[in-house]
């Protein structure tokens, strides 16, 4: 008895083993496309632009710089925005910046195509022959804000992608630095 129950153990496992599975059956149809994904924003601009003269205001605590950027547009303008970053040789600072004991402030202005710094001091001094800068331009379209509030595609607001570094506002924004 134990031979028979056995045996037919072993013959319906083998039974199963060996029907159970099949080769894979051709393709179904194809599906609806789904939702697009994340993507490296390829209509922010990052520019680098230098600024090598300055006009001198206050007798030396106050200065101004303008530079073309063709890429400062109408569209910019409307809608768009701009973040912008000091150079200071090391790191990309976020403007506007003012030391805390307000010995120093840097900011920048914009308009159609033309960036604009300006930077002031409790002590006159004189200007360094340039300054670099790199700008963010974020056209209308992409600055648009989103329900949450996000700006440009983001879950920050413009104030808060205006106060990250240079590093976090890109990958924020999902371009290359």
């Amino acid at each position: 008895m134990k031979k028979l129950l056995f045996s037919s153990i072993l013959m319906l496992a083998a039974s199963l083993f060996f029907t159970a599975c099949t080769k894979e059956g051709p393709a179904g149809p194809t599906g609806s496309t789904g939702p697009a994904g994340p993507s490296v924003n390829n209509a922010i601009i990052v520019k680098n632009i230098t600024i090598s003269t300055w006009t001198s205001y206050s007798g030396g605590k106050y200065y101004r710089g303008t530079t073309n950027v063709p890429e400062i547009t109408n569209n910019i303008i409307d809608g768009g925005a701009i973040l912008a970053y000091l150079n200071d040789g090391t790191i990309f600072n976020p403007l506007p910046f003012t030391f805390s004991d307000l010995s120093e402030s840097y900011r920048f202005y914009y308009s159609l195509n033309s960036f604009r710094a300006e930077n002031s001091y409790a002590v006159a001094r004189t200007m360094p022959a340039s300054a670099n800068y790199r700008i963010i331009i974020i056209p209308g379209a992409l600055g648009a804000r989103t329900p949450n509030g996000g700006f440009a595609g983001t879950n920050y607001t413009f104030e808060q992608l205006q106060y990250m570094s240079y590093e976090d506002a890109c990958k924020a924004l999902d371009v290359k630095p």
